[in-house]
């Protein structure tokens, strides 16, 4: 028994030295060159490695290859390579191997350079053609037995590139990619941990699942993500499954700082002046295929808030939003931001002088790019001097013709509901005002008010048209108002009347004449309205 043991002791010995000293009698050159054929034949495409290469067989496969180039097919494209890497280390588990389980321990890019392009005739350069294997390689495949397993270990990339050239658009370059993964193989929790250089602007992102096998097999898994952009950070923390589509369910946070200017970065494009700066974001998101759900989020936009529950919807031709928003106090002097075209002064160019009502068409185009059924709840709206109190309204956005329902709408002690309908083929509106003090509103609105009272109005009016002068051209239907209990300021009609009589006529401004009710009804048609019932019930003394 010694003896045999010693004998077998002998032979895995010399196995050993026989692993270990067949790299000395393989040149570089020689590994190269067999290397390089190897990779020709998997690819179809020109291998060069024109830096050093050396192979280690025990007590694992490692293979380490420098300044390797794969060249792009034949076709229209711009560059003459496809991948190159000034330093690719890579290898396989002896042991498992000859148990047929392909375990790589993992790859290292350093330097490497991708460049994906597709040219107009719609070639991708990573698209590899490749040549269907015969029937009876197959089965001898099969008999002589596939590999069992597969595994793949550490993934690394270090300041490396990728440049992306669409067949119709701009270019997109990242560079300073430097990418820590593990996991890939499911076979352990995947961590990823990466960051590149776009636009002179570093971004990250780390991914964390902790049970990648089951993500990969369709059950729920706990997922973890942060990205950090340039002014902003987003995260997210929950579960997510990979079935026919990605469904996920968890936390969301955003925190933007400067949203203007991350839409220019990312886009390359100006932002739209009356975007907010500043975005916050918190609350359950849950992720059905391209099916949105907020719920009880809370955000703030600026100095507005708002909260609630929204769900989107993008599988449409046209994206889909439902829901319901609370939103506190909203200043519209926030989305009437001076214009990007102001002059070297600071000052928006002054207006140029009205010319009555405008034929220029109004752009009513946006109003198709979604559909969207909310209602909404508003604490109070600012524009200028006006301040409007609680409100409740229905939104309905279908194919381009917009329905604003106001439940209610706190006006001056009053109150307003009703609707209003807009679209590309014109404007409508009917509307009830009841109980409004008016003197406090035509001050908010014009700086002083002649009258005073309680205001009630009644609007149903409609024009058709794309342009202002076409609607008011086509303006049809009815305006009335009643003011109660109040007064004309500036002249005292009874006063004047007994002035008048002898001669006097003037007006002071101190002077007031009371009502009990004044009110009348307008008729419009074709953009010209008639009144036939102006009165005013007052109580003027008689003439002696």
């Amino acid at each position: 028994m010694k003896k045999l043991l010693k004998i077998v002791g002998a032979l895995v010995a010399v196995v050993i030295l026989a692993l270990l000293a067949i790299p000395l009698f393989v040149s570089s050159d020689m590994l190269k060159v067999k290397v390089a054929e190897e990779l020709s034949k998997a690819t179809g495409r020109t291998i060069s490695i024109e830096g050093k290469a050396s192979l280690k067989l025990f007590p694992d496969i490692a293979v380490s290859l420098e300044k390797v180039t794969l060249g792009n097919p034949k076709g229209d494209f711009t560059s003459e390579r496809m991948f190159y890497a000034n330093k690719l280390d890579t290898g396989v588990r002896l042991m498992p191997l000859l148990q047929k389980e392909i375990i790589i321990t993992g790859v290292t890019l350093d330097g490497a350079e991708i460049n994906l392009e597709e040219t107009k005739s719609g070639a991708k350069n990573w698209e590899f053609a490749s040549t269907p294997a015969s029937e009876t390689k197959q089965e001898k495949t099969k008999e002589e037995g596939a590999a069992q397993k597969f595994a793949i270990g550490d993934i690394a990339v270090k300041g490396s590139s990728v440049n992306y050239t669409p067949a119709n658009g701009q270019s997109i370059a990242l560079s300073n990619i430097n990418i820590a993964l593990s996991g890939a193989d499911g076979n352990a929790p995947l961590a990823l941990d990466g960051s590149a250089t776009y636009k002179n602007e570093q971004v990250s992102l780390s991914l964390d699942i902790k049970d990648s096998r089951g993500f990969l097999k369709g059950t729920s898994s706990p997922i973890a993500v942060d990205i950090a952009l340039p002014g902003g950070k987003v995260s997210f923390n929950g579960t997510a499954e990979k079935k026919a589509e990605i469904a996920a369910s968890g936390d969301l946070k955003v925190n933007i700082s400067g949203l203007p200017a991350l839409l220019q970065w990312a886009t390359g494009k100006p932002a739209a002046d009356a975007l907010p700066k500043k975005i916050v974001f918190t609350g359950p998101v849950s992720v059905t295929g391209k099916k949105i759900t907020f719920s009880n989020f809370t955000a703030q936009a600026d100095d507005i808030t708002a909260s609630g529950k929204l769900t989107a919807d993008v599988s449409g031709a046209v994206p889909s939003l439902v829901g319901t928003m609370k939103f506190g106090v909203i200043d519209v002097a926030n989305f009437s931001k001076p214009a990007t075209g102001a002059s070297a002064t600071g000052k928006a160019p002054a207006p140029a002088a009205s010319q009555g009502w405008s034929s220029a068409p109004i752009d009513l185009s946006g109003l198709k790019a979604v559909n969207a059924k909310l209602g909404l709840a508003i604490a109070g709206i600012k524009s200028g001097n006006l301040e409007v109190g609680n409100a409740a309204m229905d939104v309905n956005l279908q194919g381009g013709a917009l329905k604003l329902g106001i439940d209610s709408l706190a006006l001056y002690g009053g109150n307003a509901r009703g609707t209003v309908n807009a679209s590309p083929a014109g404007i409508a509106t009917a509307l009830d005002v009841t109980g409004v003090k008016i003197e406090p509103l035509m001050v908010a609105l014009n700086g002083q008010s002649r009258i005073s009272g309680t205001a009630s109005m009644n609007l149903n009016l409609k024009g058709s048209g794309n342009s202002q002068k076409a609607i008011v051209n086509t303006l049809g239907g009815t305006a009335g108002f009643t003011f109660r209990d109040g007064a004309i300021k500036g002249i005292n009609l009874g006063q004047f009347l007994r002035n008048a009589k002898q001669g006097k006529f003037y007006a002071d401004d101190t002077q007031a004449t009371d009502f009990a009710e004044l009110g009348g009804t307008w008729n419009f048609a074709n953009g010209i309205g008639r009144n036939d019932d102006l009165a005013m019930q007052a109580p003027i003394p008689a003439f002696p």
